[in-house]
């Protein structure tokens, strides 16, 4: 038996990024002094590397250049099967990334879309429910470039009846 809500997917995303972006999250996250190349390098080299779990950004962001608002972004569309979960009480789980093309530091001139889906939804109890998912970055039509494979824990609202899941 499948868990709920597992299969669901989510519509496709168009996103994109620039250079902007990539310095800003080397930055927020504390690149320290022996990682400046994460802040510099990559305004002048057109394909340095940067942090690989930027790849996750682009979900959240999309389009925008503007700040957004991630509580009700993150929870614009219900999951099938699987009650309304409160994403102001939620806890990053786990990430598994992985990478099957380079990403440059800027998605100019390309078209990329994100494409995510429930792995399945499981109840703890009075502590909450845990949501697994698998978000896909690819190109429009074309090949894929990153996969993420992560859980969210949603604090105190798992007495809906789910299965426990896994431990």
């Amino acid at each position: 038996m499948s868990a709920p809500g597992a299969g669901f997917h989510y519509p496709p995303q168009h996103v994109s990024w620039m250079k902007r972006d990539v310095l800003l999250f080397a930055h927020s996250i504390g690149c320290t002094v022996d990682e400046l190349h994460f802040l510099y390098v990559c305004i002048l080299i057109s394909d340095h590397p940067f942090v690989p779990n930027l790849a996750l950004g682009p979900a959240f962001k999309r389009t925008d250049q503007e700040v957004i608002d991630f509580y009700s972004r993150s929870s614009d569309i219900p999951i099938s099967g699987v009650p309304k979960f409160d994403h102001r009480r939620l806890v990053d789980g786990q990430r598994r990334l992985t990478f099957f093309k380079p990403l440059s530091p800027s998605s100019h001139g390309r078209a990329f879309e994100v494409r995510s889906k429930v792995l399945g939804a499981y109840g703890k109890g009075n502590a909450g429910s845990v949501v697994e998912t698998e978000t896909v970055l690819a190109e429009r039509g074309g090949d894929e470039y990153t996969r993420a494979v992560g859980s969210a824990f949603f604090v105190g609202q798992g007495s809906w009846g789910g299965p426990k899941g896994k431990p």
